[in-house]
Formats: structure tokens, C-alpha cells, sequence
């Protein structure tokens, strides 16, 4: 016969699966995905005089999760991307899941 959990356990068990799962999503950092290249066409030089052409993206916003901001803005431009970060933080917050400091 199967052992009988509480009800409490299984819920507290079932949040820490999510917690993890929702931490494994906002760390997420997609391979394949050339971030310096799409930088150096949204934006070009005449947007950075005082850069080189191909400083805006550096190794370290290659590194960043996929829902950062660091990511984000070469790859949508700053509006859509803290669109996007705001949407993705209401949708989870409708859901009673904190996302802040996730990450």
C-alpha cells in the first residue's frame, strides 16, 4: 500500500519543483544565438559614435540569462524587451509567484 503524504507536504514539495523549474526558465541562455552579430545590426555606428562597431554587445551580455535585460535589449531594443520583462513579471505575478530575485 502506497504511503499516504499530508496534504501540506505535497504542496510544499510541489512548490520547491516550481521554484526550481521557474529558476531553471529565467537563467536560461539559448545556444546558437549569435548576440554580438544581431547588436552590430540593430545597432549600428552611427547610433555609438564613440564605440567601435561591434562594442555594444560584450562577452559579458552573451553570458546573461535569456530574460534579462542585458540580453534582451540587442536582440528587441529596449522598449519591447522591458515590455517583455514586464508582461513575463505580471503573468507570474497573477499566478502568486514572486520572480524577483529569481535570477
Amino acid at each position: 500500500m502506497a504511503k499516504k503524504q499530508n496534504k501540506s507536504s505535497r504542496f510544499e514539495k510541489g512548490e520547491e519543483q516550481m521554484n526550481k523549474e521557474i529558476k531553471e526558465l529565467l537563467n536560461w541562455n539559448p545556444e546558437g544565438v549569435d548576440l554580438k552579430a544581431i547588436g552590430k545590426i540593430n545597432y549600428p555606428p552611427k547610433y555609438f559614435p564613440k564605440k567601435k562597431y561591434g562594442e555594444i554587445v560584450t562577452d559579458e551580455d552573451c553570458k546573461q540569462p535569456f530574460f534579462s535585460e542585458s540580453y534582451l535589449y540587442p536582440l528587441l531594443g529596449k522598449e519591447d524587451a522591458r515590455t517583455l520583462l514586464a508582461l513575463l513579471r505580471i503573468a507570474f505575478k497573477s499566478l502568486g509567484i514572486d520572480i524577483e530575485g529569481q535570477e
